[in-house]
């Protein structure tokens, strides 16, 4: 398993992994991982994905590369130049200013980061491209598969789950992203209730399961699991944002772990 210096290791996914073995009936199958932008506690966060069948999808504009692979650039490159003349409250991933008035305790105590202050910024603000500068030339093969995005949570701020969902249809390829499921690890808050339904009825792609009573966050993750119709299972947090051609990398290039080296008991 390779982890980039400077991420955090979502241990939770490790334990996970044998269960989507089992799940998707394969014991050799693949999994791949990627650093995306937790813009909730301001860090490179890894996450997850597992091959699901490995069907692949075709590309345009490809050179040949290695191994006689076609590659091409994945770049959006007009959404970059958009992103990059944003500015306002939290744009670039730039602090927001709070005054004495503005630090609420309790915020902090329901979701471990300020809700008050996600929720006076834009739902498609940009973020810092963190990537090294050699990762903005490489170029990845035009035939990938496409993948199911899941997204478990419980209780969880409005504005940061919607912001984790903007960020992911805003920076990936559509031919990618096959579905999005919001798993609801029977939360009790209301505005994740209807609201939530009336506001994902109008975004693509997007659909909402719930938990009939408190599962815990790795049976949420297999409930989204069993019900994904993607090619590659792909596993969020539900306040992290994804950056710069975050996607075309994940589905790419092979970072394998074998899951013999580790205690999945």
């Amino acid at each position: 398993m390779r982890v980039w210096p400077g991420c955090h290791l979502d241990t939770s996914l490790v334990k996970c992994f044998r269960h989507v073995l089992l799940l998707t009936g394969s014991v050799n199958s693949k999994c791949r991982c990627v650093c995306v932008y937790d813009g909730a506690h301001n860090h490179p966060s890894v996450q997850f994905c597992f091959f699901h069948q490995g069907v692949n999808r075709a590309g345009k504009g490809a050179q040949l590369g290695r191994n006689g692979v076609r590659r091409k650039d994945w770049h959006d490159n007009e959404a970059i130049k958009r992103d990059a003349s944003r500015s306002g409250n939290g744009e670039q991933g730039k602090p927001f200013p709070l005054t004495d008035a503005d630090r609420v305790d309790q915020a902090y105590r329901e979701n471990g980061f300020n809700i008050y202050v996600s929720d006076r910024i834009s739902l498609n603000r940009s973020v810092p491209d963190i990537r090294h500068p050699n990762c903005k030339h490489k170029l990845y093969a035009e035939k990938l598969p496409n993948t199911t995005i899941i997204i478990p949570f419980h209780n969880e701020g409005w504005s940061s789950l919607l912001r984790t969902v903007h960020s992911v249809l805003n920076r990936s390829p559509p031919q990618l992203i096959a579905e999005i499921i919001l798993v609801d690890d029977f939360s009790d808050k209301e505005h994740l209730k209807v609201a939530l339904e009336e506001y994902m009825v109008r975004l693509p792609k997007v659909r909402i399961l719930r938990t009939k009573k408190r599962e815990g966050l790795i049976r949420t993750r297999l409930l989204g699991a069993a019900a994904a119709k993607g090619e590659v299972l792909t596993f969020l947090d539900s306040h992290c944002e994804a950056n710069v051609n975050w996607l075309p990398p994940l589905l790419g290039e092979d970072f394998i772990i074998d899951h013999t080296q580790y205690d999945m008991q």
